[in-house]
């Protein structure tokens, strides 16, 4: 499995967004706060990833699987949901890793967008491969929200959901 590339792929953001002018410190947080959660999440780093939340952080799935026919997202709201999400997705995912990360922060740094593939493997020894585009809002330094879209298709066969 490989790991996070993401280290490499914020130092090439942060090389471009410097030149010709500084980073704003708002934008080196975010972009340390992108790289460090993908860091935490594939060392299964709970408490690393809890201190980078506001205490009423929300997570969103606006896609999220294992639904039939609703569109509705499915929201994690405070330090408690948050954190049961994180471990509860830790439990079904043996290992986890990040390939093909793009980071894209705004002018002002409150907002990063992440698209990575996941290159996971299961319990059981399976490969879990999809694609994901996060949404971090950034706010005094602290992640706030985070919007995950990822394909809910590939999730619902990989985790035995379909039929």
């Amino acid at each position: 499995m490989m790991k996070s590339q993401a280290a490499a792929t914020v130092l090439a953001a942060l090389t471009l967004f410097a030149a010709p002018m500084a980073v704003a410190d708002n934008t080196e947080v975010s972009a340390g706060l992108g790289v460090g959660f993908f860091d935490a999440l594939t060392d299964k780093g709970f408490e690393r990833i809890e201190g980078m939340f506001a205490a009423d952080a929300t997570v969103v799935l606006p896609f999220a699987a294992g639904q039939d026919t609703t569109a509705a997202p499915v929201i994690f709201d405070g330090t408690d949901q948050v954190m049961g999400y994180y471990h509860g997705a830790g439990q079904r995912i043996a290992e986890v890793g990040f390939t093909e990360t793009d980071i894209t922060l705004s002018p002002g740094g409150n907002v990063v967008f992440v698209e990575n593939v996941g290159d996971m493997v299961l319990p059981d020894g399976r490969s879990y491969e999809n694609r994901y585009v996060w949404r971090f809002t950034i706010e005094n330094g602290l992640i706030s929200e985070v919007r995950e879209y990822y394909d809910p298709k590939v999730a619902d066969t990989a985790f035995g959901r379909n039929g």
